[in-house]
Protein backbone atom coordinates (compact mmCIF):
# COMPACT_ATOMS: atom_id res chain seq x y z
CA UNK A 1 0.00 0.00 0.00
CA UNK A 2 1.35 3.42 -0.95
CA UNK A 3 2.17 5.60 2.08
CA UNK A 4 -0.16 8.28 0.73
CA UNK A 5 -3.04 5.80 0.71
CA UNK A 6 -2.57 4.93 4.36
CA UNK A 7 -5.04 6.62 6.74
CA UNK A 8 -3.87 8.34 9.90
CA UNK A 9 -4.52 6.31 13.05
CA UNK A 10 -4.78 8.10 16.40
CA UNK A 11 -3.97 6.49 19.74
CA UNK A 12 -5.13 8.26 22.90
CA UNK A 13 -3.51 7.47 26.27
CA UNK A 14 -5.12 9.00 29.39
CA UNK A 15 -2.69 8.90 32.31
CA UNK A 16 -2.18 9.95 35.90
CA UNK A 17 0.92 9.20 37.98
CA UNK A 18 1.80 6.03 36.09
CA UNK A 19 5.37 6.82 35.01
CA UNK A 20 6.57 3.38 36.10
CA UNK A 21 4.21 1.56 33.71
CA UNK A 22 3.74 4.24 31.05
CA UNK A 23 7.22 3.66 29.63
CA UNK A 24 6.33 0.14 28.48
CA UNK A 25 3.02 1.37 27.06
CA UNK A 26 4.77 4.07 25.02
CA UNK A 27 7.47 1.66 23.84
CA UNK A 28 4.78 -0.65 22.45
CA UNK A 29 3.30 2.25 20.46
CA UNK A 30 6.71 3.22 19.07
CA UNK A 31 7.21 -0.40 17.99
CA UNK A 32 4.01 -0.55 15.88
CA UNK A 33 4.67 -1.77 12.33
CA UNK A 34 2.12 0.70 10.92
CA UNK A 35 2.56 4.35 10.00
CA UNK A 36 1.27 7.08 9.95
CA UNK A 37 0.34 7.28 13.61
CA UNK A 38 -0.67 10.05 15.96
CA UNK A 39 -0.15 9.51 19.67
CA UNK A 40 -1.85 11.86 22.12
CA UNK A 41 -1.08 11.62 25.84
CA UNK A 42 -3.56 13.33 28.17
CA UNK A 43 -1.92 13.82 31.55
CA UNK A 44 -4.38 14.29 34.39
CA UNK A 45 -2.17 16.56 36.55
CA UNK A 46 0.47 13.94 37.34
CA UNK A 47 2.89 14.77 40.13
CA UNK A 48 5.46 12.03 39.41
CA UNK A 49 7.95 11.91 36.51
CA UNK A 50 5.21 11.47 33.89
CA UNK A 51 5.56 15.04 32.49
CA UNK A 52 9.33 14.67 31.97
CA UNK A 53 8.95 11.31 30.24
CA UNK A 54 6.21 12.54 27.90
CA UNK A 55 7.84 15.86 27.06
CA UNK A 56 11.08 14.15 26.08
CA UNK A 57 9.25 11.80 23.72
CA UNK A 58 7.19 14.65 22.23
CA UNK A 59 10.44 16.50 21.45
CA UNK A 60 11.91 13.44 19.75
CA UNK A 61 8.86 12.39 17.72
CA UNK A 62 6.77 14.95 15.85
CA UNK A 63 3.73 12.63 15.79
CA UNK A 64 3.53 12.49 19.60
CA UNK A 65 1.54 15.20 21.36
CA UNK A 66 1.52 15.74 25.11
CA UNK A 67 -1.35 17.60 26.77
CA UNK A 68 -1.32 18.19 30.52
CA UNK A 69 -4.17 19.41 32.71
CA UNK A 70 -3.23 21.61 35.67
CA UNK A 71 -5.98 20.07 37.77
CA UNK A 72 -7.19 16.50 38.12
CA UNK A 73 -10.31 16.22 35.97
CA UNK A 74 -11.15 12.68 37.05
CA UNK A 75 -10.56 9.55 34.95
CA UNK A 76 -13.71 9.73 32.82
CA UNK A 77 -13.16 13.35 31.79
CA UNK A 78 -9.56 12.54 30.93
CA UNK A 79 -10.71 9.73 28.62
CA UNK A 80 -13.27 12.03 27.02
CA UNK A 81 -10.71 14.74 26.19
CA UNK A 82 -8.82 12.56 23.75
CA UNK A 83 -11.11 11.82 20.77
CA UNK A 84 -11.94 15.51 20.36
CA UNK A 85 -8.32 16.52 19.90
CA UNK A 86 -7.37 13.57 17.69
CA UNK A 87 -7.09 13.93 13.90
CA UNK A 88 -7.04 10.37 12.61
CA UNK A 89 -9.67 8.58 10.56
CA UNK A 90 -9.35 5.73 13.06
CA UNK A 91 -8.98 5.97 16.81
CA UNK A 92 -8.27 3.81 19.85
CA UNK A 93 -7.84 4.33 23.58
CA UNK A 94 -4.86 2.69 25.26
CA UNK A 95 -4.59 2.44 29.05
CA UNK A 96 -1.37 3.71 30.60
CA UNK A 97 -0.44 0.29 32.02
CA UNK A 98 -1.30 -1.81 28.95
CA UNK A 99 0.93 -2.65 26.01
CA UNK A 100 0.32 -3.69 22.40
CA UNK A 101 1.66 -6.41 20.14
CA UNK A 102 3.66 -4.68 17.38
CA UNK A 103 1.07 -5.60 14.72
CA UNK A 104 -1.98 -4.47 16.71
CA UNK A 105 -2.77 -1.38 14.64
CA UNK A 106 -1.98 -2.94 11.26
CA UNK A 107 -4.04 -6.09 11.86
CA UNK A 108 -7.08 -4.28 13.26
CA UNK A 109 -6.94 -1.65 10.53
CA UNK A 110 -6.70 -4.22 7.76
CA UNK A 111 -9.88 -5.91 9.00
CA UNK A 112 -11.71 -2.59 9.34
CA UNK A 113 -10.72 -1.42 5.87
CA UNK A 114 -11.75 -4.70 4.27
CA UNK A 115 -15.16 -4.69 6.00
CA UNK A 116 -16.92 -1.38 5.53
CA UNK A 117 -19.79 -2.47 7.80
CA UNK A 118 -17.46 -2.94 10.81
CA UNK A 119 -17.26 -0.14 13.37
CA UNK A 120 -14.66 -1.68 15.70
CA UNK A 121 -12.04 -4.44 15.63
CA UNK A 122 -9.90 -5.58 18.54
CA UNK A 123 -7.18 -8.14 19.19
CA UNK A 124 -7.18 -10.84 21.85
CA UNK A 125 -7.04 -9.23 25.32
CA UNK A 126 -4.48 -10.98 27.53
CA UNK A 127 -4.68 -10.14 31.26
CA UNK A 128 -1.74 -9.93 33.65
CA UNK A 129 -1.24 -9.46 37.39
CA UNK A 130 2.17 -7.83 37.41
CA UNK A 131 4.23 -9.96 35.04
CA UNK A 132 2.10 -13.08 35.54
CA UNK A 133 -0.37 -14.07 32.82
CA UNK A 134 -3.84 -14.66 34.29
CA UNK A 135 -6.32 -15.26 31.47
CA UNK A 136 -7.51 -14.32 28.01
CA UNK A 137 -10.45 -11.95 27.85
CA UNK A 138 -13.70 -12.40 25.97
CA UNK A 139 -13.56 -12.70 22.19
CA UNK A 140 -16.67 -11.41 20.40
CA UNK A 141 -18.16 -11.69 16.95
CA UNK A 142 -21.02 -9.19 16.86
CA UNK A 143 -21.62 -9.64 13.15
CA UNK A 144 -25.40 -10.00 12.99
CA UNK A 145 -27.06 -7.92 10.29
CA UNK A 146 -29.45 -6.14 12.68
CA UNK A 147 -27.98 -3.60 15.09
CA UNK A 148 -30.54 -4.52 17.76
CA UNK A 149 -29.42 -8.16 17.60
CA UNK A 150 -25.80 -7.05 18.05
CA UNK A 151 -26.65 -5.04 21.18
CA UNK A 152 -28.52 -7.94 22.74
CA UNK A 153 -25.64 -10.30 21.96
CA UNK A 154 -23.12 -7.81 23.37
CA UNK A 155 -24.86 -7.52 26.73
CA UNK A 156 -25.32 -11.30 26.80
CA UNK A 157 -21.56 -11.90 26.52
CA UNK A 158 -19.58 -8.87 27.73
CA UNK A 159 -17.39 -9.40 30.79
CA UNK A 160 -14.02 -7.66 30.63
CA UNK A 161 -14.98 -5.41 27.70
CA UNK A 162 -11.65 -5.67 25.90
CA UNK A 163 -13.46 -4.31 22.85
CA UNK A 164 -13.31 -0.83 24.38
CA UNK A 165 -9.58 -0.79 23.63
CA UNK A 166 -10.05 -1.80 20.02
CA UNK A 167 -9.55 0.27 16.87
CA UNK A 168 -12.66 2.27 15.95
CA UNK A 169 -13.87 4.30 13.02
CA UNK A 170 -13.55 7.81 14.36
CA UNK A 171 -16.59 8.98 12.37
CA UNK A 172 -18.77 6.46 14.22
CA UNK A 173 -17.24 7.26 17.60
CA UNK A 174 -17.72 10.98 16.94
CA UNK A 175 -21.47 10.49 16.48
CA UNK A 176 -21.89 9.22 20.06
CA UNK A 177 -22.16 11.03 23.36
CA UNK A 178 -19.09 11.08 25.56
CA UNK A 179 -18.37 8.30 28.03
CA UNK A 180 -20.85 8.79 30.88
CA UNK A 181 -19.30 9.12 34.32
CA UNK A 182 -20.99 5.99 35.63
CA UNK A 183 -19.93 2.44 36.37
CA UNK A 184 -20.01 0.57 33.07
CA UNK A 185 -19.78 3.77 31.00
CA UNK A 186 -17.38 1.98 28.66
CA UNK A 187 -20.04 -0.70 28.10
CA UNK A 188 -22.45 1.99 26.89
CA UNK A 189 -19.93 3.23 24.31
CA UNK A 190 -19.27 -0.24 22.91
CA UNK A 191 -23.00 -1.05 22.85
CA UNK A 192 -23.61 2.09 20.77
CA UNK A 193 -20.74 1.17 18.46
CA UNK A 194 -22.28 -2.30 18.08
CA UNK A 195 -25.62 -0.84 17.08
CA UNK A 196 -24.02 1.37 14.44
CA UNK A 197 -21.70 -1.29 13.01
CA UNK A 198 -20.35 -4.79 13.43
CA UNK A 199 -17.66 -5.62 16.00
CA UNK A 200 -15.11 -8.40 15.60
CA UNK A 201 -12.25 -9.72 17.68
CA UNK A 202 -9.25 -11.22 15.88
CA UNK A 203 -6.68 -13.78 17.06
CA UNK A 204 -3.81 -12.51 14.90
CA UNK A 205 -2.81 -9.79 17.37
CA UNK A 206 -3.04 -9.06 21.09
CA UNK A 207 -3.39 -6.28 23.62
CA UNK A 208 -1.75 -7.04 26.96
CA UNK A 209 -3.80 -5.64 29.81
CA UNK A 210 -2.81 -5.05 33.41
CA UNK A 211 -5.44 -5.93 35.97
CA UNK A 212 -3.92 -3.47 38.43
CA UNK A 213 -5.41 -5.32 41.37
CA UNK A 214 -9.05 -4.62 40.51
CA UNK A 215 -9.72 -7.47 38.12
CA UNK A 216 -13.40 -7.76 37.33
CA UNK A 217 -14.52 -6.64 40.81
CA UNK A 218 -17.19 -4.07 39.97
CA UNK A 219 -17.43 -2.81 43.55
CA UNK A 220 -13.71 -2.18 43.72
CA UNK A 221 -13.72 -0.49 40.33
CA UNK A 222 -16.56 1.78 41.44
CA UNK A 223 -14.69 2.73 44.61
CA UNK A 224 -11.43 3.45 42.78
CA UNK A 225 -13.22 5.61 40.21
CA UNK A 226 -14.93 7.64 42.93
CA UNK A 227 -18.50 6.69 42.01
CA UNK A 228 -21.36 7.11 44.49
CA UNK A 229 -22.34 4.76 47.29
CA UNK A 230 -25.25 3.23 45.37
CA UNK A 231 -23.03 2.27 42.44
CA UNK A 232 -20.53 0.73 44.86
CA UNK A 233 -23.14 -1.24 46.75
CA UNK A 234 -25.31 -2.24 43.78
CA UNK A 235 -23.04 -2.25 40.69
CA UNK A 236 -25.38 -4.58 38.81
CA UNK A 237 -28.32 -2.24 39.45
CA UNK A 238 -26.33 0.75 38.22
CA UNK A 239 -25.02 -0.90 35.05
CA UNK A 240 -28.40 -2.37 34.09
CA UNK A 241 -30.26 0.89 34.73
CA UNK A 242 -27.84 3.01 32.74
CA UNK A 243 -27.81 0.55 29.83
CA UNK A 244 -31.60 0.72 29.62
CA UNK A 245 -31.78 4.51 29.84
CA UNK A 246 -28.99 4.93 27.30
CA UNK A 247 -30.98 2.98 24.73
CA UNK A 248 -34.37 4.44 25.63
CA UNK A 249 -33.45 8.10 25.27
CA UNK A 250 -29.97 9.22 26.31
CA UNK A 251 -27.77 8.06 23.44
CA UNK A 252 -28.06 9.60 19.96
CA UNK A 253 -26.87 6.30 18.51
CA UNK A 254 -30.38 4.83 18.77
CA UNK A 255 -32.30 7.78 17.34
CA UNK A 256 -33.18 5.82 14.19
CA UNK A 257 -35.34 3.45 16.26
CA UNK A 258 -38.95 4.19 17.08
CA UNK A 259 -39.42 4.95 20.77
CA UNK A 260 -41.47 1.79 21.26
CA UNK A 261 -38.59 -0.28 19.87
CA UNK A 262 -36.07 1.52 22.08
CA UNK A 263 -38.19 0.70 25.10
CA UNK A 264 -38.36 -2.95 24.09
CA UNK A 265 -34.61 -3.28 23.48
CA UNK A 266 -33.70 -1.28 26.58
CA UNK A 267 -35.89 -3.50 28.75
CA UNK A 268 -34.41 -6.68 27.21
CA UNK A 269 -30.84 -5.48 27.80
CA UNK A 270 -31.61 -4.46 31.37
CA UNK A 271 -32.99 -7.93 32.13
CA UNK A 272 -29.99 -9.61 30.52
CA UNK A 273 -27.50 -7.59 32.57
CA UNK A 274 -29.49 -8.13 35.77
CA UNK A 275 -29.62 -11.87 35.18
CA UNK A 276 -25.94 -12.17 34.34
CA UNK A 277 -24.37 -9.99 37.01
CA UNK A 278 -26.39 -10.76 40.12
CA UNK A 279 -29.97 -11.50 41.15
CA UNK A 280 -31.58 -8.37 42.55
CA UNK A 281 -34.16 -7.94 45.24
CA UNK A 282 -37.50 -6.77 43.84
CA UNK A 283 -38.40 -5.70 40.34
CA UNK A 284 -35.60 -4.04 38.41
CA UNK A 285 -37.95 -3.27 35.51
CA UNK A 286 -40.08 -1.05 37.72
CA UNK A 287 -37.06 0.85 39.09
CA UNK A 288 -35.68 1.46 35.59
CA UNK A 289 -39.00 2.80 34.33
CA UNK A 290 -39.52 4.95 37.42
CA UNK A 291 -36.10 6.52 37.03
CA UNK A 292 -36.62 7.09 33.31
CA UNK A 293 -39.97 8.80 33.93
CA UNK A 294 -38.47 11.22 36.43
CA UNK A 295 -35.88 12.68 34.07
CA UNK A 296 -37.08 11.86 30.55
CA UNK A 297 -38.68 14.42 28.20
CA UNK A 298 -42.50 14.55 28.43
CA UNK A 299 -43.02 12.67 25.14
CA UNK A 300 -40.82 9.83 26.35
CA UNK A 301 -42.63 9.73 29.69
CA UNK A 302 -46.02 9.23 28.04
CA UNK A 303 -44.72 6.63 25.58
CA UNK A 304 -42.99 4.76 28.41
CA UNK A 305 -46.19 4.61 30.45
CA UNK A 306 -48.16 3.31 27.48
CA UNK A 307 -45.51 0.75 26.59
CA UNK A 308 -45.09 -0.50 30.15
CA UNK A 309 -48.84 -0.89 30.69
CA UNK A 310 -49.04 -2.95 27.50
CA UNK A 311 -46.03 -4.96 28.65
CA UNK A 312 -47.81 -5.88 31.90
CA UNK A 313 -51.04 -6.70 30.05
CA UNK A 314 -49.25 -9.03 27.63
CA UNK A 315 -47.54 -10.74 30.56
CA UNK A 316 -50.90 -11.36 32.27
CA UNK A 317 -52.32 -12.75 29.03
CA UNK A 318 -49.41 -15.17 28.69
CA UNK A 319 -49.94 -16.34 32.27
CA UNK A 320 -53.62 -17.04 31.56
CA UNK A 321 -52.84 -19.11 28.45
Amino acid sequence: MNRRDKPLVSIGIPTHNRATSLGRTLTSVLAQDYRPLELIISDNASTDSTPDLCRELAKEYSWIRYSRSDTNLGPTANFNRLPGISRGDYYMWLADDDWLAENYISECLERLRSHSDYSLVYGAPLYYEGETFVSQGTMMALTQDAGTDRILQYYATVIDNGAFYGLMRRKVLGSLHQIPNVLGGDWLIVASMAFLGKIKSIHTTQINRSLGGSGFDFKKLAKEAGFGAIQMEYPDLSIATNAALDIIWRSPAFSSLALRERLRIGSACEKTIRRRLRPLRGSMSRSVLARALKVAPPGVQEAARTWYQGHLRRGRERDVH
